[in-house]
């Protein structure tokens, strides 16, 4: 049957009014005006409910179009990772002034997702957030302007003025941070009293980062008396909340005897298999514990995977101990090169026994060319790294090198300890300084 002309008028019709409705509905991403500021008004709640953040978001409210760019920038309940969504839906709320928009669209470009990278572009932004009163973008500012990079100049006490704005608004990793950062004293004097004040605002109850910097602070610092009882305290809540650096800072208590009466290598263990899955030192541990044999009978074919593993994800100590069994055929074959392979990787990385054993290589000449410069220079830099030797073997090569050698040797052991410094994988977290939180968004 052959429709008429006007059948197919009103269908033009029709779809015409399709579109108009879509494009009237439908809000569509906008630049970012940085002058002028509207408020926009916030539900009391953002919804949970995907499909009703969705319907919020269709009809235009920035806070949920926020939420929404969060959700796929993370691929977050319920919803897929989609870097394009999140950058739209991240676009129209920061189009509408929205703060929280603003703060997810400059990670977005700090990130380079769903866009091209833009470092100042998402400064800027944060920026502008932050002036509106966004504790995300405040935090973040306070994380950019600490560690530096990507074009910013690292300015530590901008970073602490930034913290503070949103400390002093409620924000608990704002209050975490300034207690990491004071607590250290990286940047700024070690001030213990203010680090712990502020770590003790920072809901250390329910945050197993800030309860654990606690009892790291409580039992780095503090007089034995107080020390213990109040690190073993908050090294447990934080170990209970599943944060890995208590559970591995906790294990080493266990397994070191310090703060408790006796060793106690079964409760150790339990806190380093928890803790291993991120932390390399926790399944160090762990290997060792099962290598000598205090889980019950020996078990170094796991502890050598174990260690392996280990050094695979970097932890030097792991290294220096497969270097260890590969060099004594201890639990693998012997072999001599793959031995020395993982003591110069270890010593690299500023693990101190294996910078010895690197040092009095070049010193006997084995398995390299003898090179007296260069093994006083990895003693002296085993030593600033917190290695003994005894005096009369230092003085007894001191005493075989000439004026400049020894110059040399001492500029040799700084570079190398300033390298390995900063390629080191610490042993123990704790006495590292505040790690890179991740990037705050809504």
């Amino acid at each position: 049957m052959k429709l008429s002309a006007g059948f197919w008028i009103l269908a033009l019709i029709a779809v015409a009014l399709a579109i108009g409705i879509y494009y009237y509905y439908v809000p569509k991403p906008t630049s970012v005006a940085v002058d002028t500021v509207v408020h926009t008004p916030k539900p009391s709640a953002p919804p949970t409910d995907k499909k009703e953040l969705l319907r919020r978001a269709i009809a235009g409210d920035s806070d949920a179009q926020c939420r929404l760019s969060g959700r796929f920038s993370s691929g977050d309940r319920g919803l897929p990772f989609n870097p394009i969504l999140a950058f739209y839906w991240a676009s129209l709320s920061a189009g509408a002034h929205d703060p929280c928009g603003i703060n997810n669209l400059a990670t977005l470009y700090e990130d380079g997702t769903g866009v091209g990278q833009d470092s100042q572009t998402s400064l800027k932004l944060y920026t502008l957030a932050a002036s509106l009163g966004d504790l995300n973008a405040m935090a973040n500012l306070g994380r950019i302007y600490y560690y530096g990079g990507d074009g910013v100049q690292r300015d530590v006490l901008t970073a602490i003025d930034w913290y503070k704005k949103g400390a002093d608004l409620g924000d608990f990793t704002s209050m975490r941070q300034l207690g990491e950062i004071y607590g250290w004293g990286e940047g700024v004097p070690l001030n213990i009293n203010r680090s712990s004040a502020y770590l003790l605002r920072a809901n250390p109850i329910h945050d197993g980062e800030a309860s654990y910097d606690l009892g790291w602070l409580y039992f780095r610092y503090y007089p034995r008396a107080d020390r213990c009882e109040q690190a073993l305290r908050w090294l447990t809540t934080s170990a209970d909340l599943g944060d890995s650096d208590g559970e591995s800072m906790l294990g080493w208590m266990y397994d070191s005897g310090s703060c408790i009466k006796a060793r106690e290598p079964q409760t150790a263990a339990k806190w380093y298999r928890l803790a291993m899955a991120y932390d390399t030192a926790a399944e160090t541990n762990y290997a060792m514990l099962l290598w000598t044999g205090e889980l019950g009978r020996s078990d170094e074919r796991q502890a050598i995977q174990l260690y392996r593993d280990a050094a695979l994800r970097g932890d030097a100590t792991a290294m220096y101990l497969l270097g260890n069994a590969y060099d004594h055929g201890t639990a693998v074959l012997p072999d001599k090169n793959v031995a020395w392979s993982y003591f110069i990787a270890a010593a690299d990385r500023g693990q101190v026994a294996a910078i010895s054993v690197v040092a009095s290589a070049y010193y006997r000449g084995f398995r390299v060319k003898q090179d007296k410069v260069r093994a006083l220079g990895m003693f002296l830099a085993a030593e600033s790294l917190g290695a003994t030797f005894k005096a009369s073997d230092k003085a007894k090569l001191e005493h075989q090198l000439t004026p400049a050698q020894l110059a040399d040797a001492q500029k040799f052991a700084f570079a190398f300890a300033s390298h390995a410094q900063a390629e080191s994988d610490v042993l123990y977290p704790w006495l590292s300084p505040p790690i890179n939180h991740d990037h705050r968004i809504d």
